[in-house]
């Protein structure tokens, strides 16, 4: 994972401005209440407004979770993550708010509806719109277009934000210094504080372990660039599948089209394991 800064002035400013429009507009004042002021409608509100393209950049365009390069105009693979579930309990609001300081300190639990009060002070924001509770997380699922009038699914593993649901996890991307490390075979070495929050996300399935473990060594003897070609030949797939020591039925699963692109979907892990050669070396 890679540490997301919720302090970031340049991103809270704009998304605050975001969240201050929305719970405006959220206002009717002919009837004195809130309309229609909920996750549903932030949604809606997000497609006119950016608050994802705002997450995505400062996320670098990657998953919170599992480090996937995510498709900002494809809804069903982008999905907003309420790092305190939307729906949230007495023990859970504990749990966030003794874990992450900027929750506690940015974020109210607060369900608006008929009978809220308007907020003359927005801040702290309710926990369903707040910024500093909002990620962007994958879906954990592939979809591959067969003809414009019919969308297959092929769902090849289930992570993250569709495999956590509700769950109670540790935001590990809201925490700087931890030291997880993924290694060469695919596996996450972590504190065992955050090993449940690791079985929760279904980060170490199948898939996702290969996927890491092919980056542990594509970029030592070809260029992201060629990888990326790849998609398109298999021949030059199988090539490149030869240089590193895979199982036969790993390269064959990798060769295949879906696996390939979701591969280099995964390419942040290529740097990682690139930067932490050099660092060996040194």
């Amino acid at each position: 994972m890679q540490w997301i800064n919720k302090r970031n002035r340049k991103y809270r400013k704009k998304a605050h401005h975001l969240l201050n429009k929305f719970l405006n507009e959220g206002w009717n004042s002919s009837v004195g209440k809130y309309v229609n002021c909920d996750f549903n409608s932030l949604k809606s509100f997000n497609a006119n407004h950016g608050i994802r393209a705002l997450l995505y950049s400062e996320q670098n365009g990657y998953c919170c979770y599992c480090m996937r390069k995510l498709n900002l105009g494809d809804r069903r693979m982008c999905t907003i993550e309420h790092v305190m579930p939307h729906k949230v309990n007495d023990s859970d609001l504990a749990f966030y708010f003794a874990n992450v300081p900027h929750l506690r300190k940015n974020v109210r639990a607060l369900v608006i509806d008929n009978s809220t009060r308007r907020l003359r002070h927005a801040h702290p924001y309710p926990h369903f719109c707040a910024y500093e509770n909002l990620v962007l997380s994958c879906s954990g699922g592939i979809y591959e277009t067969d003809t414009p009038e019919k969308e297959c699914l092929y769902k090849i593993h289930a992570c993250c934000n569709n495999a956590r649901g509700k769950k109670r996890i540790f935001p590990i991307f809201f925490y700087k210094d931890v030291n997880m490390i993924y290694e060469r075979d695919g596996l996450i070495t972590c504190s065992q504080k955050y090993e449940h929050t690791i079985d929760v996300l279904q980060l170490e399935t199948e898939n996702l372990c290969l996927f890491r473990k092919a980056w542990a060594y594509l970029l030592s003897s070809h260029s992201m660039e060629k990888i990326k070609d790849a998609m398109a030949e298999r021949s030059l797939r199988e090539e490149i599948l030869m240089d590193t020591p895979l199982k036969l039925n790993e390269v064959k699963r990798l060769c295949h089209p879906l696996y390939w692109e979701t591969l280099y979907e995964y390419r942040w892990f290529g740097l990682y394991f690139q930067r932490h050669m050099r660092q060996k070396k040194q």
